[in-house]
C-alpha cells in the first residue's frame, strides 16, 4: 500500500502494541492512530480534562452480556446511520436467534486502576515511540481506557459460555468493535466481519484512511459481497482466502439487466469532499459538453459536500443540483435519466443495477474499481464513449454488466441466514 500517512499509521500501530486477555490493543487504537497519522484533528486543541478523565473510566458491558445470554448470534454497531441499520437488518433476515446491541447505548463507569495507569504512562512516555508529548498522553488515555474495558469484559463474562456463540460486529476493523471481536474470539465465540462497502480496493495514489477497513479486520470469518472483494483482500491485504466467504449484498437481489442506450439526460454522482477540486473540474467539463452536444446534466453531490460551492462552479452552465436529502436509490429507481456519470464512487455499480450505463471520470481517480471500459478524461474521450455505447450490442452489454455486478456487489447472492443459523 502506498502513502506516507498510511505508512505512519502502520508504524504507530506497531509501536503502540499492548496486550491483555488475548487482545492486541493496537487494533482498537486504530481510529486514534489514524487521527495522528492523517492530521485529522489537532490534539493540542482537545480539552485536557477530557483526556485525563479517560484514564479513569470503563464501559458498562451489562447490556452486551444480556445479549449473549439471550441469543446465539450477537450483533453490535457503533454508527447509528439509518442506511447502515437497514443494511445490517437485511443481513439478518431469516436469522433464528439474534440480539443486537448499539454500542453507544453502553454507559460509562468510573474505574480507577493506578497500576494500569502507571504501567501505560511509563511504557508510552519512556519507550521509544513516535509522537509529541500531548499525542502520547492522548494515546495513553485510550490505551488505559481499552485495558479497563477488557478487565470489565473479563469480569462480566467469567460465567458465560461463549462456545457456540457468534459475534457479528458491523465493522471488526474500527472503533470499539476490534476490541470486542478479539475478546470474544479468544474466549470461544465465532467472529464474523461483515462488509458495508467495497472497502478493500487498491489505490492508484496515496492510500486514504479508509484502507483501515481492510487492513485492521480482527474477526476470524470475513463475509464479502462478491468475488472481487475476496480477491482484493487477498491481493491488497494478504488475507488468507480460506477465511473469506462470498455472501452477497441483500440490497441487490437477482434481476434482468436491461440498459438504455440514449444519452440526452444524464445524472452525475460526484466524489466525496477529498476530491472537491476535481469535482469542480468535472462540473466545468460536463457544462461545456452539455452546451456543445445538447446534453442535459443533473448533479448529485456527496452528502458531506458543500453544495453551495458546486453551485457557484455550475452557475455559468445553468446546471441543476439535486437536494442533499434526495437519496441515490430514489434518483435511480425513478428511471428519469438516460445515463449516469460517476467519479470515485461505488454509485457506479448502483447505477448499472438500475439499468443505467455509467461512465467514469478518470482524472486523478484513486480507487481501483473493477468494471467496464467506460472511463473518460476530456470531451473527446467522453463523446467517443457515447458513440461506442450507442453502437454496441445492448444484449452483450447487459451480459457484461450482469457479470460485473455479480462479482462486485454479489447480485443475486444471499448466504447470511444459512451461515448465521448454522451450528
Amino acid at each position: 500500500m502506498k502513502g506516507s500517512s498510511f505508512n505512519l499509521y502502520l508504524l504507530l500501530k506497531k509501536e503502540y502494541n499492548f496486550n491483555r486477555h488475548g487482545v492486541n490493543i493496537s487494533h482498537a487504537l486504530a481510529p486514534q492512530l489514524m487521527q495522528i497519522a492523517y492530521n485529522i484533528i489537532d490534539i493540542n486543541k482537545l480539552p485536557l480534562i477530557d483526556i485525563v478523565r479517560r484514564f479513569n473510566k470503563t464501559l458498562d458491558v451489562s447490556l452486551l452480556k444480556q445479549a449473549f445470554l439471550s441469543a446465539d448470534n450477537v450483533s453490535t454497531y457503533v454508527i447509528e446511520r439509518n442506511d447502515y441499520k437497514e443494511l445490517l437488518n437485511s443481513y439478518f433476515e431469516g436469522t433464528n436467534s439474534l440480539a443486537q446491541c448499539a454500542l453507544p447505548s453502553l454507559g460509562y463507569k468510573r474505574k480507577f486502576n493506578p497500576s494500569t495507569i502507571i504501567k501505560v504512562l511509563v511504557a508510552v512516555l519512556l519507550g521509544n515511540r513516535d509522537g509529541t508529548f500531548r499525542q502520547k498522553i492522548y494515546l495513553a488515555s485510550y490505551i488505559t481506557f481499552y485495558l479497563n474495558v477488557l478487565d470489565s469484559l473479563k469480569a462480566a463474562f467469567s460465567d458465560v459460555d461463549l462456545r457456540n456463540k457468534k459475534y457479528i460486529p458491523f465493522n471488526s476493523a474500527f472503533d470499539m468493535e476490534p476490541l470486542f471481536a478479539q475478546f470474544f474470539k479468544a474466549h470461544g465465540a465465532q467472529t464474523y466481519h461483515i462488509s458495508h462497502g467495497l472497502s478493500y480496493v487498491s489505490y492508484y495514489g496515496d492510500t486514504p484512511a479508509d484502507a483501515v477497513n481492510g487492513e485492521n479486520i480482527t474477526a476470524d470469518n470475513i463475509l464479502v459481497w462478491g468475488e472481487s472483494s475476496k480477491n482484493d483482500l487477498v491481493n491488497n491485504f494478504n488475507r488468507n482466502p480460506v477465511g473469506i466467504r462470498i455472501t452477497g449484498n441483500t440490497k441487490y437481489p437477482a434481476k434482468q439487466i436491461s440498459i438504455k442506450n440514449t444519452f440526452k439526460n444524464g445524472i452525475v454522482f460526484l466524489a466525496r469532499p477529498l476530491y472537491d477540486n476535481d469535482n469542480a473540474g468535472l462540473i466545468a467539463l460536463l457544462g461545456e459538453i452539455g452546451v456543445r452536444h445538447n446534453i442535459k446534466f443533473t448533479f448529485k453531490a456527496h452528502p458531506s459536500s458543500n453544495i453551495e460551492v458546486f453551485k457557484k462552479a455550475a452557475a455559468d452552465y445553468n446546471l441543476m443540483f439535486l437536494p442533499k436529502e434526495t437519496t441515490i436509490r430514489q434518483v435511480l429507481e425513478l428511471g428519469m435519466y438516460d445515463f449516469a456519470v460517476a467519479y470515485n464512487t461505488t454509485v457506479y455499480y448502483e447505477a448499472m443495477y438500475y439499468d443505467t450505463i455509467c461512465l467514469r471520470y478518470g482524472v486523478n481517480e484513486n480507487e481501483v474499481y473493477h468494471g467496464l471500459n467506460d472511463k473518460f478524461t476530456n470531451e473527446k474521450t467522453f463523446i467517443n464513449l457515447l458513440e461506442h455505447f450507442k453502437a454496441a450490442d445492448t444484449e452483450a452489454i447487459n451480459t457484461q454488466i450482469t457479470t460485473v455486478l455479480t462479482e462486485t456487489l454479489g447480485m443475486g447472492i444471499n448466504e447470511y441466514a444459512r451461515i448465521f443459523n448454522s451450528k
